[in-house]
């Protein structure tokens, strides 16, 4: 458990071995960011494996190259790469590595102000529950993005829980870097427009999306038209297409049973999840308790998605992780406070022992597991409490 403590630390500090990348510490995925960066800045189109094929076979070692890892985020998100490839590559590998260190740590205080009750070694929780999560070390270890759609989601429970919609909002924007793995949490953002505060967090979010596609825009107006083209293209020599993943997901083995050609299956599981919330949603009295029932959102929401949710996507998992530690925690009793601890050491071990990437199917299942086993000795201890940490 020490490997994931070592590289945030290492990669927050800019580790001297870190300088020598990529032969030292390969970027991984980070070269789809730098490279869509560099040529988008450039006019040109970053959903294209040809134009970005220079910039990454010139970043990685010749014996790591495999093909153009392609950039599939929407146009928003590419204001947000874009500082970074105004640097040298092992210059922005390195403040790359930085930045999605710093939103994770920041991540974390933020959810220790919402579930911590105000405990001054409260940050002590999320901060351990991210170094002895192995989806941490794979964060970063492949140079993925992951750290931002955390922060959108623990920075957007912040501000709402705080009174300030309209920051929740724009933060919350940040949860559409990868819009696939929370439709049950956009499906609410929606309904919840129907209060006043809802309305505002609405306006914040759709304000910072259309900021970011409006400086997409700027490069190459035809940015979106390029995206849309580059995520329905069929797979290449070069390239394989979203549809053709092999996916550690119930909704890609669905798909498989069903009818292999017909990628739609895949968004079936993710439509019953938001038909669903939509239901208990509109049943539900206004105000919506969003610190009590997103760590069950979210985990519905990595079950259902359609597709993505690696082991470095996992890093998600930290909200409800940690809500789960503080519910058991607030209980006073040792059985749910040894059981949350348990599954969570667990889900670790199950990680490691398997770390392909297609190793990492029961990681949700094992942090829903915990989160409803403690719910259930909540319940039996303090009715008060599981009533407001419980979805029903």
């Amino acid at each position: 458990m020490t490997r994931p403590l070592l590289t945030l630390v290492a990669a927050l500090l800019g580790a001297p071995a870190f300088a020598q990348a990529p032969t030292a510490f390969p970027p991984g995925d980070f070269v789809e960011y730098y490279s869509a960066a560099r040529v988008h800045a450039g006019g040109g189109d970053p959903y294209d494996g040809a134009q970005l094929m220079p910039w990454q076979v010139a970043m990685m070692p010749a014996d790591t190259h495999r093909g153009v890892i392609m950039l599939w985020t929407p146009p928003w998100t590419l204001p947000l790469y874009t500082p970074f490839g105004w640097l040298e590559p092992n210059a922005a590998h390195l403040a790359w590595l930085g930045t999605q260190s710093l939103l994770l740590l920041l991540s974390g205080l933020a959810l220790a102000a919402v579930y911590g009750g105000g405990r001054r070694w409260a940050w002590v929780v999320p901060v351990g529950v991210l170094l002895t999560s192995f989806e941490t070390t794979r964060l970063l270890v492949y140079g993925q993005n992951s750290a931002i759609v955390l922060a959108g989601l623990a920075g957007f429970l912040y501000f709402r829980t705080r009174g300030y919609p309209v920051a929740a909002g724009l933060v919350g924007a940040l949860t559409a870097v990868k819009p696939h793995l929370l439709l049950p949490f956009a499906t609410l953002l929606l309904l919840d427009a129907r209060t006043p505060a809802g309305r505002r967090v609405l306006l914040g979010g759709v304000a910072a999306l259309a900021l970011g596609s409006l400086l997409a825009a700027l490069p190459n107006r035809a940015i979106f038209a390029d995206f849309l083209h580059a995520i329905t293209a069929p797979s290449s020599e070069t390239t394989v297409a979203v549809t053709d993943w092999e996916l550690p997901l119930a909704s890609y083995h669905l798909r498989m049973a069903l009818d292999p050609a017909q990628f739609r299956w895949q968004f079936l599981p993710a439509a019953l999840a938001c038909l669903g919330y939509a239901v208990v949603r509109v049943r539900a009295a206004s105000p919506w308790d969003w610190a009590a029932r997103l760590p069950l959102v979210v985990l519905v929401s990595l079950l259902a998605a359609p597709y993505g949710a690696w082991v470095f996507d996992l890093v998600l998992l930290t909200l409800p992780v940690t809500a789960t530690l503080f519910l058991a925690l607030g209980t006073g009793r040792a059985v749910a406070v040894v059981a949350a601890v348990a599954l969570h050491l667990v889900r670790y071990a199950v990680a490691a022992g398997t770390p392909s990437l297609g190793g990492s199917w029961p990681m949700t299942p094992l942090a829903l597991a915990g989160y409803l086993l403690v719910v259930a000795l909540v319940k039996r201890g303090s009715p008060d409490f599981a009533t407001r940490a419980a979805v029903s």
